[in-house]
């Protein structure tokens, strides 16, 4: 196969875990993306990492009680439109 390109991806990362968000990057990339990750672990990071611009999304959302509820809420509240990505091992 000859120069195969990849799609571009813009992803606001919430992730409290290297190995985690290393599996997340490898994934995508297997899947033929070329994905530009800004990873960030509180809701601050998070807010601020919004405010940069637009075309991203978060993918994991656990720490500090710091979670994908909340972090949908906040996108809500902004009334942002960016796909919201929930990835958890344990759903509850």
């Amino acid at each position: 196969m000859e120069g195969t390109m990849s799609e571009a991806i813009r992803l606001l990362h919430v992730e409290d875990s290297d190995d985690d968000a290393a599996l997340v990057a490898r994934e995508l990339t297997r899947a033929g993306y070329a994905p530009e990750i800004t990873r960030v672990q509180t809701a601050e990071s998070f807010q601020a990492a919004l405010d940069t611009g637009p075309g991203h999304g978060p993918q994991r959302l656990q720490h500090a009680g710091f979670n994908g509820t909340a972090a949908l809420r906040l996108l809500r509240e902004r009334d942002q439109p960016a796909p919201f990505i929930f990835v958890s091992g344990t759903i509850r």
